[in-house]
């Protein structure tokens, strides 16, 4: 359970700075 928490969350981390990084390079 916890591995898998651990998991989803390394994925979420993931998307979300690479959502920042696109927004931060479209301005």
């Amino acid at each position: 359970m916890g591995r898998k928490k651990l998991e989803i969350k390394r994925i979420e981390n993931k998307s979300s700075r690479q959502v920042t990084f696109s927004k931060r390079r479209n301005g």
